[in-house]
């Protein structure tokens, strides 16, 4: 026998006597070849077993875990016999046996001897078996198939709650009232064992049980207990004592038992079972934040206490410190200490006294306390909403529109269909107005009833955030601001808000502002609004009011109109999308020799050129041979057109008699244009000369019949223009005064 062969005899002899050691009665069933090939170059799971909790029901013997997802996956760890240490790829199949869920399984590869299976998406009641596939990464090998038997998924009963003895019957039997959820994920609770006690005597016992009829809940004397949704009641089976008080003499003790065998207990402070203490949840209501930060207690617990929760009746969590959690959250605490029963639970609804929900399709107002202040518990009206702020006295005030709002049931004010005053805000100096749904807008629309909103409270601070503000009408020359009318000096932000579809017969289509009221426009679009006055048919500002935008704001399909004589202030610089010369701007007047400006700029944004070339100047219908723009310190420029008329029999050009000079601003651009008789035009060659003051200049150049230059900033005061045109020989020239203002 060669050295090799003995190695290889050596090596399968040592293998076949640890598998007869290892492998059990397998060595009988197998040749001792084949034993040998199948353990040295074949892959097989072995064994596996849960990384994270499960439990075997008392009653069905079931192997039990609890609901699983994405952040709290089951985990399965195999372990595998791979001696080749192949290269595997695992793949985990899920074989459902009922329930509720779709469940999702991933499977990894670790160290050439487990695979890791993660669970997701299991929920209560699924029943399921798990397969793992097993190949080569080179998809040469596929390996036998390794199952891991049925698992279900279920949670202990949920703890009653409420436990009390309240009243007692017509014939003198005291009652115990508690709640529990009995149904949904606890529907397979089937028995509920109640233990009444009378002072320190021994306690009675009853045992009830779903019967055949739904619903119902029958011992077995006859007994029935009785129950309206949740809440349940049953009698004691003593009479009260005279002398005795309900709550001091009578306690009770209830024991919940599911079809897999786990239960759940509470009792009545003096039942005199030993419990662990009750716990006490913490939150802020008048928290600022957008979620309410969560603290519980214990107080009286040792160090082996423990405390859990579970949010709206979801799977429960161990409490391991301070945590958040949104408003209208259902939270239910308890605790638990070794040798002690568990307490009894605490339940608390997280409502944060900051934002007031409307919802119209709700229904009527109830007026409970909590009303308004959840999302599920809403109010039908913004009138409402207000209401509940003033009752507060509060400050600051969020009102949260979950829908369309329009005039029904809507109650509208005076002045808008929101009216937004002295009256109706009350305390509040800053209240905000949104949308329920941050990707969309929720519309407000008036329908073309009225004035959409009407804001008159001095100093009071609003936000319209993500709504779209359509539908209103004004009409009357003298009625002004069909979208929104802003005075009083208050401040008005416009955050991701449409207005739009706004019409009025006076001035402001979309937005009327007067007094010494600010707008501020961050983001969102002004558009197609009328209005029946000259001016300010998207925003007019009266009074010493202003406007702040920048951004991604868009003001089009109207102009701005800058009564205040306030210039627009860029708060942040433009966004490329938004259009050049999209925003239209109409001056308090047109002039430039008073200092008009239009465009002012705050840190961070600045009068770039590409900010500035934003906005347009409307054209002056009383002056239109003017062309107007925003120079580049942000004030009103006037650049100048100008026709002039070849003599076919005179070298001379025609300009039309001005009683006083015409007017360009430093930097602006005037244009002269040159028309023959009879529609003739200059021929190629033609020289252009300009000159000023009887001087030759070189400030422009000529394309066509149209001579352009650019007025030099160092030009002030009054100059006079010639022009000059020279072809076949012959010149003809003309000019007029041209003044520069300061």
């Amino acid at each position: 026998m060669g050295k090799k062969q003995h190695t290889a005899f050596i090596l399968c002899l040592f293998i076949t006597i640890a598998l007869m050691f290892s492998g059990g009665c397998e060595l009988f069933n197998l040749s001792a070849p084949d034993y040998i090939i199948e353990y040295t170059n074949n892959a097989a799971g072995m064994r596996w077993d849960f990384e994270t909790g499960t439990t075997n029901a008392p009653r069905s013997g079931n192997l039990v875990i609890p609901p699983a997802d994405a952040d709290n996956p089951a985990i399965i760890r195999v372990r595998l016999r791979n001696p080749q240490s192949y290269s595997i790829i695992p793949n985990a199949e899920i074989v459902s046996a009922g329930g509720p869920g779709v469940i999702d399984a991933a499977a990894e590869f670790f160290a050439h001897d487990s695979v890791v299976i993660s669970l997701y998406d299991v929920q209560v009641k699924d029943r399921f078996s798990v397969r793992l596939h097993l190949r080569t990464a080179d998809g040469l090998r596929n390996f036998e198939t390794f199952e891991i038997p049925l698992i279900t998924c279920n949670t202990a009963p949920e703890m009653p709650s409420g436990l009390k003895v309240p009243e007692k019957t017509a014939q003198g039997y005291p009652v115990a009232a508690w709640e529990m959820n009995v149904t949904d994920d606890h529907d397979d609770v089937n028995e509920v064992t109640v233990r009444f006690k009378e002072g320190e005597s021994e306690a009675a016992e009853k045992t009830y049980y779903r019967s055949g009829t739904p619903g119902e809940w029958r011992a077995g004397d006859g007994s029935v207990l009785e129950y309206t949704g949740n809440a349940f009641r049953a009698v004691f089976p003593m009479v009260q004592l005279g002398g005795t008080t309900l709550d001091d003499h009578y306690h009770f003790h209830l024991t919940l038992t599911d079809d897999d065998g786990f239960s759940e207990t509470a009792a009545t402070a003096g039942f005199g079972a030993d419990q662990s203490p009750v716990v006490l949840i913490n939150f802020d209501p008048n928290t600022s934040e957008e979620t309410a930060l969560i603290t519980m207690t214990a107080p009286g617990g040792t160090g082996g206490t423990v405390l859990w929760y579970t949010l709206n009746g979801g799977s429960r969590t161990r409490y391991t410190g301070a945590f958040r959690t949104e408003n209208g959250t259902v939270i239910r605490a308890w605790s638990e200490t070794p040798d002690l029963m568990n307490s009894y639970s605490t339940t608390v609804k997280v409502v944060l006294i900051q934002s007031v929900y409307v919802k119209p399709s709700d229904g009527p107002d109830t007026g409970t306390e909590d009303e308004g202040w959840t999302p599920d518990e809403p109010v039908q009206t913004v009138a409402k909403a207000l209401e509940i702020f003033r009752n507060k006295g509060m400050a600051y005030g969020r009102i949260v529109l979950m829908e369309t709002i329009s005039p029904s049931p809507e109650i509208a004010g005076s002045q808008g269909f929101f009216d937004l005053n002295t009256s109706s805000l009350g305390s509040l100096s800053e209240l905000e107005i949104s949308g329920y749904n941050t990707g969309t807008r929720t519309i407000v629309d008036a329908q073309q009833s009225r004035r959409v909103i009407a804001v008159d409270k001095a100093g009071v601070k609003v936000t319209l955030k993500n709504l779209e503000i359509t539908g209103g009408k004004l009409t009357g020359s003298t009625n002004n601001g069909s979208g929104i009318l802003f005075a009083s000096g208050a401040e008005l932000v416009l955050d991701n808000c449409l207005i739009r579809g706004n019409a009025t017969d006076g001035a402001g289509g979309a937005l009327y502002v007067q007094g010494a009221a600010v707008v501020t426009m961050v983001s969102g679009t002004v558009s197609d609004n009328t209005a029946g006055g000259s001016n300010g048919s998207a925003v007019y500002l009266d009074g010493s009011s202003a406007l702040k935008t920048g951004g991604t704001a868009r003001i089009q399909g109207g102009d701005v109109y800058l009564k205040s004589g306030n210039p627009v202030s860029i708060i942040s610089n433009f966004d490329g999308t938004v259009p050049a010369g999209s925003i239209s701007v109409t001056p308090a007047q047109y002039s430039v020799n008073t200092a008009q400006r239009i465009l002012a700029a705050a840190s961070p944004a600045s009068l770039s050129p590409a900010n500035i070339g934003k906005f347009a100047i409307r054209p002056d219908s009383a002056n239109p041979s003017t062309s107007w723009s925003i120079d580049s310190a942000g004030y009103l420029a006037a650049g100048l057109s100008v026709t002039c008329e070849l003599d076919a029999d005179f070298p001379i050009l025609f300009f039309p008699a001005v009683i006083s000079p015409r007017t360009a601003s430093k930097g602006s651009t005037v244009s002269i244009t040159v028309t023959l008789p009879g529609g003739s035009y200059l021929p190629a060659g033609t020289v252009w000369t300009l000159f000023a003051d009887g001087t030759a200049v070189s400030l422009g150049s000529a394309s066509g019949a149209t001579y352009t230059f650019t007025v030099p900033n160092t030009y002030t005061g009054d100059y006079r223009i010639d022009l000059e045109v020279k072809f076949n020989n012959r010149a003809y020239s003309g000019g007029f005064m041209l003044r520069v203002p300061k």
